[in-house]
């Protein structure tokens, strides 16, 4: 019996929509209400329209090892709040200076440029905070785990 490719990759892409949505609830429950507009940028980012490509591709990862999907969705919403961060601060006006992302105002000229920058800071720390989920599952041990961090500072910083 074949699979529809798409109508497995919308149900992937649901599923991290669903792990990102659960992520800013429990943020907007645990966080002072003065950053409430801060988590308001960081759900209009993420909600930008893409495709969810990266975080799709962790999943095809882990499939493709037989490990489940629910168990690296931590490092799939880790991927795509690192890809939110890039695509905000490039569109800052120090760098790139757009007005628009898919079609809808970018972030700092949405919320204003310092709420943007912060908004971008903030999805770069939470993709680490992300990784460190992992190792709560048990499946991963610390050495896995460090990995994993290890490739994604590759990935993010200065390499």
């Amino acid at each position: 019996m074949s699979k529809n490719i798409n109508g497995l990759s919308d149900a992937r892409v649901q599923l991290v929509n669903n792990y990102l949505a659960s992520n800013l609830a429990r943020f907007r429950q645990t966080v002072s209400q003065r950053f409430s507009h801060l988590i308001d940028a960081m759900e209009y980012s993420l909600s930008g329209g893409g495709k969810r490509l990266r975080p799709l591709l962790v999943l095809a990862g882990a499939d493709y090892v037989g490990v489940s999907q629910e168990r690296v969705l931590p490092a799939a919403c880790a991927i795509e709040y690192l890809h939110t961060y890039s695509l905000i601060h490039d569109d800052l006006p120090a760098l790139d200076n757009d007005d628009t992302r898919r079609d809808k105002p970018s972030s700092h000229k949405k919320f204003g440029e310092a709420v943007a920058i912060l908004t971008g800071d903030a999805l770069l720390t939470e993709a680490f905070g992300q990784m460190l989920l992992l190792s709560q599952e048990k499946e991963f041990n610390s050495n896995q785990v460090l990995s994993a961090i290890e490739l994604l500072v590759h990935g993010s910083g200065v390499a």
